[in-house]
């Protein structure tokens, strides 16, 4: 049984990792933004995939900072025929990427 010091502090810590991380995050996007040239001109947003994009409130949180629409972009339910185990953003870039090279799309 631990004391409710030692779990505030283990909340804490892991709250200011995730924090951290979603900074992290948002610096790497506005860098890839700013080099790609691409800044002003997402009318649609952002969407953000894989396993990073599960990460709480990351969404959210890019939306306030970046003052664009964002989500998260899931595969498509239709082209996985409705396999629920791989209708997760984590799986996204691959099923774009092998959808991609197979010139199905």
């Amino acid at each position: 049984h631990y004391n409710n010091s030692v779990l505030s502090s283990g909340r804490d810590l892991l709250s200011s990792a995730i924090q951290s991380g979603k900074e992290t995050i948002l610096t790497n996007l506005n860098h890839e933004i700013e080099v790609s040239g691409i800044n002003g001109k997402l009318p649609a947003g952002i969407v953000i995939t894989g396993g990073g994009s599960l990460l709480w409130n990351l969404a959210p949180f890019i939306a306030t900072k970046s003052e664009m629409i964002v989500r998260v972009g899931y595969p498509d339910k239709t082209i996985m025929n409705n396999d629920y185990e791989l209708n997760n953003p984590v799986f996204s870039s691959l099923i774009g990427l092998l959808i991609s090279i197979s010139g199905t799309h």
